[in-house]
């Protein structure tokens, strides 16, 4: 036959045959072939479920698709984490003059943002540890091996505690990002109980940092006394790393 592969000889005619007996089994009187292969199907496969970020300019997207997916696929709360996300970003940038910290660690933030509950696709118990595990275990694109143990670590210290060499992923840090970890994991660990009734109360925040007290302005919507109760359960860490106490106050509130 003209333009047969010569390594599909053998396989025509228990292909013929199997095809023959299907149409025969379902009753089926004409059929219509493709000129295209599994190549093809492959190739529009990836067009459709392929993030458009992987063919960006922007370095970052890949990145940022990568984190993205990982929270898509362990169904995590997606309304909480942009809202703690928002939160944590604008606390970074209103506390800049305290913490010193630049545009990678700002990224680092964002991305522990994006995936701090993922672990509660696992268990709600001990969620933190399981996030740090699955952040470790995703293969994300765009990141460096160093990258990844940073953000499994920031992840694993979201929630309370100081921590401690005796981690085994903080111990393996740097002097330098055992300090960065701990600044960011504080504002997160901020942020996130700003959400803690998880209805985004909290719509945006200004920070007042004086030389022993940060004040956080915070403008609601609502009742935001659960908001306060879990930012104020969640502030020990940051009192520790930057040496002032923190304060939260509501300077405009909207009924709802």
């Amino acid at each position: 036959m003209p333009g047969l592969d010569e390594k599909r000889v053998e396989l025509l005619p228990a292909g013929s045959m199997l095809l023959v007996t299907a149409l025969d089994l379902f009753d089926v009187a004409t059929l219509t072939i493709s000129d295209w292969a599994l190549r093809e199907g492959i190739v529009l496969d990836a067009v459709v479920t392929h993030d458009p970020d992987d063919w960006s300019d922007d370095p970052r997207a890949l990145r940022r698709a990568s984190i993205s997916n990982l929270a898509r696929r362990c169904n995590s709360d997606e309304h909480h984490t942009a809202h703690v996300t928002r939160l944590a970003l604008r606390l970074f940038d209103a506390t800049q003059s305290l913490h010193g910290l630049g545009p990678a660690d700002r990224e680092m933030l964002e991305f522990a943002s994006m995936v701090h509950d993922i672990g509660q696709h696992v268990s709600p118990k001990g969620h933190h540890r399981h996030a740090a595990y699955l952040v470790e275990a995703a293969q994300l694109r765009g990141f460096a091996p160093s990258e990844v143990a940073f953000l499994a670590t920031l992840v694993r210290h979201h929630r309370r505690g100081d921590p401690k060499p005796s981690e085994a992923r903080f111990a393996a840090l740097s002097d330098e990002d055992r300090l960065r970890l701990r600044k960011l994991a504080a504002l997160l660990r901020v942020a996130d109980g700003l959400d803690r009734g998880r209805r985004g109360v909290v719509e945006d925040l200004t920070a007042d940092v004086g030389a022993d007290l940060v004040i956080l302005r915070l403008r609601v919507h609502g009742d935001a006394e659960l908001s306060l109760w879990g930012a104020r359960r969640r502030r020990d860490l940051f009192e520790q790393v930057f040496g002032r106490e923190i304060e939260f106050a509501v300077v405009a509130t909207q009924n709802v």
